[in-house]
C-alpha cells in the first residue's frame, strides 16, 4: 500500500471511532426523564380539557417545556377537590389515585398507565392557582380504543383486558367505562399501543370491582364488564412479591389510609390465591 493510502485509511479509521452511538434510553430512563418534566418545567399554556360539569371533575390541558428550550410536552393536570383531603376522602375524583395506579402499574411491569406525578402549588397561566393535584403525560394521537378492532391492539387483548381489571380490583376503581381507555402513542418508543387513564374513583366507599365483574354503573358502556379468566405470568409474579411495607414507604404522606393498604394486599392476596388454583389460566405472553 502506498504511503499516501495508509495515511487516509489510518484518517478513516480514526474517524470511525470517534463516531459514537448512544444507547437508546432504557424503559426506567425514559420514564423518569418524564416524570422529571412533570414535577419541575414550566406551565408555558393551559386550557380546559374537560372544565367539569356536573362531576366537578376539572382537567386541565398543559404544555409544559423550560423558557429557553422550544420544546414542549403535552401533560393533562386533574386538581384535587377541595372537599376530599383525607385518605379516606369519599369524593367522586380523588385525583392521588392516579399516582398510586401509575405507581403500583409500574411496579407490576405493566407499563399502561402514563407517567403521572403528584405535585402542590402550581400556578396556572389563565386557570388559577392549583393546591394539589395529578399531572399526567398526554400521550400523543389518542383514541377511542373501542373503534379499533382488537387485532389491531398490538397487544394480546385478554391479557391486556385482564392487566387493566387486576388495577382496578386492587385500587377499587368501579368506574372503567370505554372512554378511559385509549390508543395512544406509548411513551417508550412512540408505538401505537392502549393504555387506560383515569383512576379518580379509586377506593370509593362500596366499590364492587373483582375478577366476574368491572362493578360499573349500569348506565354507562363498559370498556371490558366480563368475567376475567386469564392473568399474565409476569404480573402474577410481581403482584406476589409486592408487601404492605413498600405501600407503606410509598403512600403514607396522604395518598392512602393504613386500611386502603391493607386492603390492597388482601385484594391481591385473593386475585393470585384464585390464578394459583388454576394454574392453566396463567400465560406466559409479555405482549
Amino acid at each position: 500500500m502506498k504511503p499516501r493510502h495508509v495515511l487516509l485509511a489510518f484518517m478513516l479509521a480514526t474517524v470511525s471511532v470517534g463516531v459514537v452511538h448512544a444507547d437508546p434510553p432504557t424503559r426506567n430512563q425514559v420514564h423518569r426523564n418524564i416524570t422529571k418534566t412533570l414535577y419541575r418545567c414550566n406551565i408555558k399554556h393551559a386550557k380546559w380539557f374537560n372544565d367539569g360539569g356536573a362531576h366537578a371533575n376539572k382537567i386541565f390541558a398543559l404544555k409544559l417545556g423550560n423558557k429557553n428550550s422550544p420544546k414542549e410536552m403535552g401533560a393533562l393536570l386533574k386538581p384535587r377537590p377541595f372537599g376530599d383531603v383525607t385518605p379516606d376522602g369519599t369524593g367522586q375524583e380523588r385525583s392521588p389515585m392516579n399516582y398510586v395506579a401509575y405507581w403500583l402499574n409500574r411496579r407490576l411491569k405493566m407499563d399502561i398507565v402514563p407517567p403521572t406525578a403528584y405535585v402542590h402549588n402550581r400556578d396556572v397561566p389563565g386557570m388559577g392557582f392549583v393546591h394539589e393535584g395529578a399531572i399526567t403525560y398526554k400521550a400523543k394521537n389518542a383514541k377511542n380504543l373501542r373503534t379499533i378492532a382488537e387485532k389491531h391492539w398490538g397487544v394480546n387483548p385478554t391479557l391486556f383486558k385482564s392487566d387493566v381489571r387486576i388495577l382496578d380490583i386492587m385500587l377499587r376503581a368501579n368506574d372503567r367505562h370505554d372512554h378511559q381507555v385509549i390508543m395512544a402513542q406509548h411513551w417508550f418508543d412512540g408505538i401505537a399501543r392502549p393504555m387506560v387513564v383515569d383512576f379518580g374513583a379509586g377506593n370509593r366507599p362500596g366499590a364492587d370491582v373483582s375478577l366476574d365483574s368491572d362493578g360499573l354503573h349500569h348506565f354507562l358502556t363498559s370498556f371490558n364488564g366480563g368475567k376475567v379468566r386469564n392473568i399474565r405470568k409476569r404480573t402474577l409474579d410481581e403482584m406476589k412479591t409486592l408487601t404492605f411495607g413498600e405501600l407503606k414507604a410509598e403512600f403514607s404522606g396522604g395518598f392512602l389510609s393504613d386500611g386502603e393498604m391493607g386492603m390492597m394486599i388482601d385484594l391481591r392476596n385473593g386475585i393470585a390465591d384464585f390464578f394459583n388454583r388454576n394454574p392453566s389460566m396463567i400465560v406466559n405472553d409479555n405482549n
